[in-house]
C-alpha cells in the first residue's frame, strides 16, 4: 500500500526546492584526452594543483579489448587536460582503481601493475605498495586486502609495508574480501557474505592496540559492489545483491530500501557481474556517489544505465542516463574556479562532462536531446461512486523556451486509460500559476500524472488538487 506521498511509477522528476520537478541532465566538454574512445576508470580530487588548488586526477582506459592500457590524467578548469608525466606510464589491465590522497601525494593501484605516487609534478613507481586496488587511508596508514587477509603500510610511511603488518581474517571458506572503509568508528571490511570492523589507532602487529569486531549481517547477506560504499548524510551506505544498507555505528546495518524493494529486485535481478580474478571490472559493477546532499548509484541493466537516488529527505527517486554507452558512472564534484560543479567521466568516450546541468543530454557535437520526465500518484479511492469535477494545478511559472513550455496533465478514473490534458506553463499572472482543468467524470477512484519531454523545458509542480462529489450521497 503506498502512501500519499509515495509515487506508484516516476522517471526523472524528484522533489527540488518543494516542488516536483525533471532532474538536469549533462554537457559534454569539448576536449579529448585522447584521439581514441577512452574509458573513465576512476577520478579524484585532489589538492595538487598550482599553490594547493584543487585538482582532478582520472585514469582512463583505452585500447582494444586484448590490450588495454590505462593512463593518468588531470584537469584544473574542467575542460582542457594533461598528463600527469610526459613519458605517460602506462597501466595495463582494465580494473577500478584505487586512488587515494596520503600525506600530500596522490597514490594509485589498480591491482595488476605496480602502485604509483603522484606530487602534483611526478609520477613515481612505489615498489613495496601491495598490487592491490581494494585499499583505503585510515588513520595514519594506508590499508590493502587480498582474499581474506588485510595489510597496512608503515605509520605515516606508504612506502614501507612491514612483512609483520597483516591481519588474517577467520570467516568461513569463499568469503573472500570485497572492499574496505575508513569510517569514525573505525575500518570496515566488506567481505562477501560478512563484515569485520577493525578498531583501534595504532596497529602494531607486535604489540597490538588494536581489535577485530565481527558485524552483525542478516541471513543470506551477500556483498559484490565495493564503488557503491559511501558517506552520505554522515551515514556509510552501501548496496547489496538485495538492496541499500547503512551502517550507522556499533555491530549493526540496517535495510533501508525496503520501499523500493521490487525495483530493487527488478533491477539487480536482471544486471550482470563479472567477478573474474576478483577485481570489480568498470562495465559491469555498480558505483555510487553524493552530490548536493543526495545520494547517487548507478546500475547497467541490459544496454542502459539505471541511475538511483536517495535524497536529503529519504525518498527515493530513479531515471536512465541514456548518455552514451552503458556502463557505470564516474563523478565527483569539485570547486575549479567557477563554482561548485558535478564532473563525470563516460564509458568509451573520452569526453569530460558537466553533470546536473541544464534540461538536456548535450553531447560535444550534433544535437541535443531532450529530458523525458513523469511522475504517477498512487490511487486515492473515495468513500463510495464520486463525480470528479475538476483538478487545480499550482506550479511555477516557466520562462519562454521558443513556443515550448507545455505541461501534460493526465487522470485516470477507475485504472483506465489515461485522458490528457495540456497544461501552459508560460501563460499567466505571478510566479506561480493556477490551472483548472475540468475533469467531470464519474468513479471511486482517481489517479494522475504528469509529464514533460521537450527541449530545455522543466517543470515545478507543488500543488494539485482534486474537487468531487459523492454522487451516492446524493441520490
Amino acid at each position: 500500500m503506498l502512501e500519499k506521498n509515495q509515487s506508484l511509477d516516476q522517471w526523472s522528476t524528484w522533489c527540488e526546492n518543494g516542488a516536483l520537478s525533471k532532474r538536469r541532465g549533462w554537457t559534454a566538454v569539448n576536449s579529448q584526452i585522447v584521439s581514441e574512445n577512452a574509458q573513465t576508470l576512476k577520478m579524484c580530487l585532489t589538492n595538487l594543483g598550482a599553490n594547493g588548488a584543487n585538482r582532478i586526477v582520472k585514469m582512463d582506459r583505452h585500447g582494444s579489448d586484448s590490450s588495454y592500457v590505462s593512463h593518468l590524467a588531470y584537469t584544473d578548469n574542467g575542460t582542457s587536460f594533461a598528463w600527469c608525466e610526459a613519458t605517460q606510464t602506462a597501466f595495463s589491465g582494465g580494473s577500478v582503481p584505487f586512488m587515494g590522497m596520503f600525506a600530500g601525494k596522490l597514490y594509485v593501484s589498480n591491482g595488476v601493475d605496480a602502485a604509483v605516487s603522484y606530487d602534483g609534478t611526478t609520477v613515481a613507481t612505489v615498489a613495496a605498495f601491495p598490487k592491490q586496488a581494494k585499499c583505503a587511508v585510515h588513520k595514519s596508514y594506508i590499508f590493502s586486502a587480498k582474499g581474506r587477509r588485510v595489510k597496512w603500510s608503515d605509520i605515516n610511511d606508504p612506502t614501507t609495508w612491514p612483512t609483520n603488518n597483516f591481519q588474517d581474517i577467520n570467516s568461513d571458506a569463499g568469503d573472500v574480501i570485497i572492499a574496505i572503509k575508513s569510517t569514525g568508528n573505525g575500518l570496515l571490511v566488506f567481505m562477501r557474505h560478512s563484515m569485520y570492523l577493525f578498531v583501534g589507532d595504532v596497529f602494531d602487529p607486535i604489540e597490538a592496540q588494536y581489535y577485530l569486531q565481527k558485524i552483525d549481517t542478516p541471513p543470506n547477506f551477500n556483498f559484490l559492489f565495493g564503488q557503491t560504499i559511501i558517506t552520505h548524510q554522515g551515514v556509510l551506505k552501501f548496496l547489496a545483491i538485495d538492496g541499500f544498507y547503512a551502517y550507522t555505528g556499533g555491530t549493526q546495518i540496517i535495510k533501508i530500501s525496503d520501499a523500493i524493494q521490487p525495483d530493487i529486485d527488478t533491477v539487480l535481478s536482471t544486471a550482470v557481474y563479472d567477478t573474474t580474478n576478483d577485481l570489480e571490472l568498470p562495465d559491469k559493477f555498480p558505483k555510487a556517489f553524493v552530490w548536493k546532499n543526495s545520494m547517487y548509484c548507478s546500475v547497467i541493466v541490459g544496454s542502459s544505465r539505471r541511475i538511483v537516488v536517495q535524497d536529503e529527505r529519504g525518498a527515493w527517486w530513479w531515471f536512465v542516463d541514456n548518455s552514451y554507452a552503458a556502463s557505470p558512472l564516474e563523478a565527483v564534484s569539485a570547486n575549479l574556479g567557477s563554482g561548485e560543479k558535478l564532473y563525470g567521466g563516460l564509458p568509451y568516450i573520452s569526453f569530460f562532462l558537466t553533470l546536473d546541468t541544464g534540461y538536456n543530454f548535450a553531447p560535444p557535437t550534433g544535437t541535443a536531446g531532450a529530458l523525458e520526465a513523469f511522475w504517477i500518484s498512487k490511487d486515492f479511492n473515495m468513500p463510495g461512486e464520486s463525480q470528479f469535477l475538476y483538478a487545480d494545478i499550482f506550479l511555477k511559472k516557466q520562462a519562454a523556451v521558443a513556443d515550448l513550455g507545455t505541461l501534460v496533465f493526465s487522470i485516470s478514473v477507475d485504472g483506465a486509460t489515461f485522458i490528457n490534458f495540456n497544461v501552459d506553463m508560460m501563460t499567466g499572472v505571478g510566479a506561480i500559476l493556477k490551472k483548472r482543468i475540468p475533469i467531470m467524470r464519474i468513479g471511486r477512484s482517481i489517479r494522475v500524472k504528469v509529464y514533460n519531454n521537450e527541449l530545455g523545458v522543466t517543470f515545478e509542480v507543488y500543488q494539485i488538487n482534486i474537487s468531487y462529489e459523492n454522487t451516492e450521497a446524493l441520490r
